[in-house]
């Protein structure tokens, strides 16, 4: 049998109590393409893990789930399922009307772009048509053109049973090293949550907490990852191993009316209203070097708000995005904002190291190099991408370090030294063993 990994995320902020336990699960392989799932447990007033049945789902003696526990999600018919990945959870809920887009650059920027069209609603491989910005080339595939379409089928969420009846694609792929977040949506009384994460065939999946059967909102596949889905379509026995959306996921969630006011503002949940708003922050990890941000505010429509990666000019030192995208808050002139931000009294930004520098592959764990990728760290406007300061070795830098020649792979530290809400200090390391502090100037 297989040992199932897990990564885990409380159903509601540290402000509020609740019981649930989510945890994303993948299954290891020495192929490339891994299992995962999504499910759903029960804090116990112990502090203990309990299953559906309310029995313990951890075995003590190995740390991993029992054989015979069965997670919340699971149906009887399918219990238990202990520490089988592909079994019952979120997985075993997904339909054949799923909402699986990629962004392909339209102006409005909503994340609604299919990766496969049907002329008729029948849903048999012939009538599919590929849309305009889906072709072999740009998924980097040599499939015959049927089963190109049976991939992409198979990608939106249609899968075919032994008899060759389309049916539902029960199956998520492994969500590696990226932990899921929550973002909570307050409707009058009532509130709403969506659980984030990401896998390494590419998606971006958002699930619907609000009953007890989840609900896939959107799967979303960034343009740049569209190739992995063949890698993970194929099963193939490749030694090795794919990545995509592996890295880190954080979100902001603001008032556009005191953002624009520049009033610091840490918000734990989503009101209802045109002026509350959520973005996420997605890196890839091994994955590659760009780093996502997406509008949730209406997690039934996302939006595309921005994306950098190592070939915009400013971010010549990005590496793979292993650190975290952090939102903060900062004080304009701390980082020599001029013009209408510049006259703020703060505002939203967020702070990530340079990344990992892959040269640090072929090193001896004896040895040390210099690094020409992820030696920097960047500020960035937390709302349009626009980069506003970084340090680095590079001259033309805001702080120019000479000494900043190594990866920093891991997440900055900010620290508030008076409490009033805008950032003050900086802390960083690098893959080199050095420790940076960045003080801001004051007024």
């Amino acid at each position: 049998g297989s040992e199932m990994c897990i990564r885990d995320s409380n159903a509601m902020n540290r402000l509020e109590s609740a019981e649930e336990l989510y945890y994303t699960v993948f299954e290891p392989r020495t192929t490339k393409g891994w299992s995962g799932n999504l499910k759903r447990y029960k804090l116990g007033s112990d502090g203990s893990i309990l299953d559906k049945n309310d029995e313990p789902a951890v075995d003590p003696n190995t740390g991993y789930f029992s054989d015979t526990s069965t997670s919340i999600w699971t149906e009887d018919a399918d219990a238990p399922d202990g520490k089988d990945v592909k079994v019952g959870g979120a997985a075993s809920h997904l339909t054949t009307d799923r909402n699986v887009f990629t962004y392909a650059g339209d102006t409005d920027k909503l994340i609604d772009d299919v990766l496969i069209e049907t002329t008729d609603g029948l849903l048999d491989v012939v009538n599919f048509v590929l849309p305009s910005y889906i072709s072999q080339d740009i998924l980097g595939s040599g499939l015959p053109d049927d089963t190109f379409k049976t991939m992409l089928k198979w990608a939106s969420g249609i899968d075919v049973d032994e008899n060759g009846n389309d049916i539902a694609r029960q199956a998520i792929e492994d969500p590696l090293h990226s932990d899921p977040i929550i973002i909570s949506y307050k409707e009058s009384t009532s509130t709403n949550q969506t659980l984030f994460f990401g896998t390494n065939s590419g998606y971006l999946h958002a699930f619907n907490l609000a009953t007890d059967t989840p609900t896939e909102r959107f799967a979303y596949i960034p343009y740049e990852l569209l190739p992995n889905i063949e890698v993970y379509f194929n099963q193939s026995n490749e030694y090795g191993k794919t990545y995509g959306l592996d890295g880190p996921l954080t979100s902001l969630i603001y008032n556009s009316d005191k953002v624009d006011a520049g009033l610091a503002e840490y918000k734990t949940f989503v009101n209802s209203g045109p002026k509350e708003k959520a973005n996420i922050y997605a890196g890839m990890r091994r994955g590659g070097e760009t780093y996502y941000s997406l509008d949730v505010s209406d997690p039934d429509a996302p939006k595309h708000l921005w994306q950098i990666s190592s070939t915009d000019t400013g971010f010549e030192e990005l590496g793979e995005t292993w650190s975290e995208m952090k939102p903060i808050y900062v004080n304009p002139k701390a980082i020599g904002v001029t013009g209408t931000k510049g006259s703020k009294a703060t505002i939203p930004v967020v702070v990530f190291g340079g990344g990992y520098d892959t040269k640090e592959d072929d090193t001896s764990e004896s040895s040390r190099i210099n690094h020409t990728e992820g030696n920097a760290i960047f500020i960035v406007d937390a709302l349009d991408g626009t980069l506003l300061w970084k340090a680095s070795s590079t001259v033309g830098a805001n702080l120019v370090l000479p000494e900043m020649k190594n990866s920093i792979v891991s997440d900055i530290k900010p620290v508030d030294n008076d409490g009033d809400g805008d950032i003050d200090i900086l802390y960083a390391s690098d893959t080199g063993c050095l420790l940076y502090t960045s003080p801001s100037p004051r007024d």
